[in-house]
């Protein structure tokens, strides 16, 4: 299973993941209303790591979105 099909399968409904071509990130959209930075602190809680995408956004966008590291082995 590639990792934007494990994001399909194990987030909520309404996500999308797309892998920029030659990276070793995800990014996610999550669904509408999620709040990134709590979901990245609850995550962090249970030793998951997740950038917030208000990080890649000059104009505080992308609140909705996370992005993964995908430079592991699974």
């Amino acid at each position: 299973m590639k990792r934007y099909e494990a994001v399909a399968a194990h987030f909520p409904p309404g996500t999308r993941a797309t892998q920029p071509a030659g990276g070793y990130f995800l990014w996610v959209e999550l669904p509408e209303g999620v709040d990134s930075v709590r979901l990245m602190e609850d995550a962090y809680g249970q030793g998951i790591s997740v950038a917030p995408g208000a990080l890649f956004s000059a104009r505080e966008g992308f609140a909705n979105c996370v992005r993964l590291s995908c430079g592991s082995p699974w």
